[in-house]
């Protein structure tokens, strides 16, 4: 977070004093108008910090989301934008799949804490996703020296959301090739590769999708679904 005393300067001003007295004592909502759009990301970084709070911001639409974003980004290192589902009908698979990627890497940020703000439009907020009990629920985890049925493992894959290709270029993709697992969730920015021996894990690596090359080694590493709409074997069966 990037303050530089900026917090601050509101501190004096008696109708800012107002508005953390009646989030504070939980006189809601709190209507304040007359605020410039360049000072919006301003007023909601200096809330944020005099209350020790996140926050979600909902604007009208995401062309205004995006601006507030780029805003805030002034403040804070880590401000994203959960995106509505919009109807495209040119090149539809891939921009469906980066917009639920992009939802998806919300949700994980959200759960573990990572997120600085989150902005959003109303439609976007409106727009249904994946339950966070069952989003938690399915997550699972590939830990070094653990050991892991390889058929187990596709399964799961499949019940995630993630689509099964003979090389890994893109987010919610996975292949297996003899003792290596390579997959993309949505919230990296590059993929993993879990290497076995005897099915037991030897190696946890992020790898570039042009190079293959491996990047950063890791000891556990998160696998999250791919889809807002979570399956279980239960589902699958009805």
């Amino acid at each position: 977070m990037t303050n530089l005393g900026l917090s601050k300067i509101l501190d004096n001003y008696y109708e800012f004093k107002e508005i953390i007295d009646c989030v504070k004592d939980k006189v809601l909502p709190v209507n304040v108008s007359g605020v410039a759009e360049f000072s919006v990301s301003h007023l909601v970084f200096s809330v944020c910090e005099n209350m020790g709070k996140t926050a979600l911001v909902v604007t009208d639409n995401e062309a205004s989301a995006n601006k507030i974003c780029d805003d805030l980004q002034v403040f804070y290192k880590n401000v994203m934008v959960f995106p509505h589902k919009d109807l495209i009908f040119y090149n539809i698979e891939a921009v469906a799949n980066d917009i639920t990627a992009k939802r998806l890497s919300v949700l994980h940020s959200i759960v573990n804490n990572t997120c600085d703000v989150v902005v959003t439009s109303v439609d976007a907020l409106l727009s249904p996703t994946a339950d966070i009990k069952k989003y938690l629920s399915n997550v699972f985890e590939f830990n070094f020296c653990n050991t892991y049925d390889t058929s187990e493992i596709i399964s799961k894959f499949v019940l995630l959301g993630y689509t099964r290709e003979e090389m890994v270029e893109g987010k919610g993709q996975f292949s297996v090739r003899g003792d290596i697992i390579d997959f993309f969730p949505p919230y990296s920015e590059n993929p993993y590769r879990v290497e076995l021996a005897f099915d037991e894990v030897d190696s946890i690596r992020t790898f570039d999708v042009s190079s293959q090359r491996s990047l950063e080694k890791f000891d556990t590493v998160a696998v999250t679904p791919a889809t807002e709409n979570i399956l279980s074997n239960d589902d699958l069966i009805k």
